[in-house]
């Protein structure tokens, strides 16, 4: 597994400096502008009597980033671990290092130099596998926003950290693997995915230490499958799971923790347990019982259920193209929340994929490829000035929007999604049912003079 490279060792990794008089040793690893370095310095030797200074400045090759100073009323307090905590005023694109001086009665009597690390020491590696060069460029693209728990993956450089292709979009997805060795039994938790700050995975929260050792202490594998928005494990976190189970091998059982939903374990079989038990071994060795069916999936959601192409179309006025537009641009930001991954996309002037689900954006006039599909028995049509849902006429000058899903002619399986008007989501997915028609509040148009 790739490391990221970091020219400079990380203070989890930094010894401590000692000439023989003076100890000087970071707090943590990451030099980051405006927020406290904190380090302990410590006196080694024979007490010091006079007055004592200690200065703790930040340089690099443009000059000072930042200093600290602490006056002791005798030196024999340097004695005991004092920290000192300088700031940098600036970021820092070259080798940044700590110097630490001890002036005694006005004299230095002690200086150690140490190396210190900042943003931009890290790099991703050119041989990192695309799963890990997209979650690290995730952590990097801002150094300004770099977290203590960002250069700690950063050093490890995600060594964990495994990838699943998403069966609808493609995309590849975390997996997280805490291994134990000899282990008898594997266990794919599940569990409401923890907030997401930094985008695909890319801040993706440990488990809590107290399950990893009791995993451990059980000789229990535990296997983590990214469910990314997922929270109700509905829709990305199962299909995912299913993918994961396919290649492993032996006792594998599913883990569903507190709210998650049996049925997410797909074809696994299944133990339920509450979040504060995880930290007994026994939890962990639990017999397991079958899944509960999962039920069918709501007639607008199948089509998210296997690989998809969202149409776009580029028919009719030029309001109406620019609707299209924005709708594929809601449809994939409702997408990227709940699973964070890019719907692949076309417009309708191609002629789609011969195998897969559509989800086709705009009308039966706007849509090439949809005009092509339609069903002679559709409830819905459109005309220059109205959408005719179920014999219920709506002036599209008011924006009404409907969604209606109907099998994919001559594909097996296969579904076709209509998306028309103003839809927008906070979250997938869609409403249940075959048909769903939502009337927006705008302003009713101006009387023609």
């Amino acid at each position: 597994m790739p490391r990221l490279i970091v020219p400079l060792l990380l203070a989890a990794l930094l010894p401590a400096v000692d000439d023989g008089t003076l100890r000087v040793v970071p707090r943590h690893d990451l030099l980051r502008p405006t927020r406290p370095f904190p380090v302990e310095v410590q006196w080694v030797g024979v007490p010091l009597l006079p007055s004592a200074r200690i200065e703790a400045v930040l340089l690099d090759a443009q000059g000072t980033l930042g200093r600290a100073v602490v006056d002791l009323s005798t030196g024999d307090q340097a004695a005991w671990p004092l920290v000192v905590s300088p700031a940098a005023d600036r970021p820092s694109t070259t080798p940044a290092r700590l110097r630490v001086v001890l002036m005694v009665d006005g004299q230095e009597r002690a200086r150690v130099e140490v190396p210190v690390v900042t943003p931009a020491d890290l790099r991703v590696p050119a041989d990192a596998g695309p799963l890990q060069r997209r979650l690290l460029t995730d952590v990097l693209q801002d150094p300004s926003a770099l977290s203590l728990a960002d250069a700690v993956r950063c050093r490890d450089g995600l060594a964990d950290w495994g990838a699943v292709a998403d069966p609808v979009d493609g995309s590849l997805q975390p997996v997280r693997t805490w291994s134990v060795p000899g282990a008898t039994r594997t266990a794919v938790i599940l569990r409401t995915p923890p907030t997401d700050d930094g985008g695909a995975g890319a801040r993706w929260t440990d488990l809590p230490a107290t399950w990893r050792a009791a995993a451990r202490a059980a000789g229990v594998t535990v296997v983590e499958v990214f469910p990314a928005g997922d929270r109700t494990w509905s829709g990305p976190g199962p299909r995912r799971v299913a993918a994961v189970a396919r290649v492993l091998t032996g006792t594998v059982v599913a883990v569903a923790v507190g709210s998650v939903p049996a049925a997410a374990a797909g074809t696994l079989p299944v133990i339920t347990v509450g979040a504060d038990e995880l930290a007994d071994p026994s939890a962990w060795l639990r017999p397991a019982v079958p899944a509960p069916a999962s039920g069918e999936t709501p007639s607008l959601m199948r089509w998210s259920t296997g690989p998809v192409t969202v149409v776009v179309g580029t028919g009719e006025h030029r309001a109406a193209q620019d609707d299209n537009a924005d709708l594929a641009v809601a449809l994939n930001q409702a997408w990227w929340q709940w699973s964070r991954g890019v719907l692949p996309q076309q417009d309708d002037q191609r002629d789609p994929p011969a195998t897969g689900n559509l989800v086709c954006l705009g009308s039966l006039r706007s849509n090439r490829v949809l005009a092509s599909l339609w069903p002679s028995t559709a409830p819905v049509a459109w005309d220059h000035r109205s959408l005719q849902v179920e014999g219920q006429v709506h002036l599209r000058a008011y924006g009404p929007a409907v969604a209606w899903t109907f099998p994919r002619p001559g594909v097996p399986g296969a579904m076709v999604l209509v998306l028309d008007g103003p839809w927008r989501w906070g979250e997938l997915p869609l409403p249940d049912g075959p048909l769903a028609v939502l009337t927006a509040a705008v302003a009713k148009p101006a009387a023609a003079p």
